[in-house]
């Protein structure tokens, strides 16, 4: 099912904001994310996206009652040269 166009906002996030953000993350990364809402046509908040410096970003899908459908975690890849690579 299709929400249709999501208008998106861009927040600075509260203390309260970032620290239920925290619940949803396996690490706490280092420094304040951008924070991105996505709203519907209704104008209820329908997903946030929060990217931080170190290149983590973290999605969470809202349903219309306003209750977390999902949510993913996508943590910066790293790679691995020369003999460390070979295990």
């Amino acid at each position: 099912m299709s929400l249709g166009p999501l208008t998106k906002v861009e927040v600075t996030p509260s203390p309260g904001a970032l620290a239920e953000l925290a619940e949803f993350l396996i690490a706490a990364p280092e420094g304040e994310p951008k924070l991105v809402g996505y709203y519907d046509r209704r104008g209820k908040l329908r997903r946030i996206m929060a990217t931080y410096p170190d290149g983590t970003r973290c999605r969470i899908n809202i349903n219309a009652g306003a209750f977390v459908t999902s949510s993913r975690t996508e943590l910066p890849t790293i790679s691995l040269r020369g003999s460390d690579a070979q295990g």
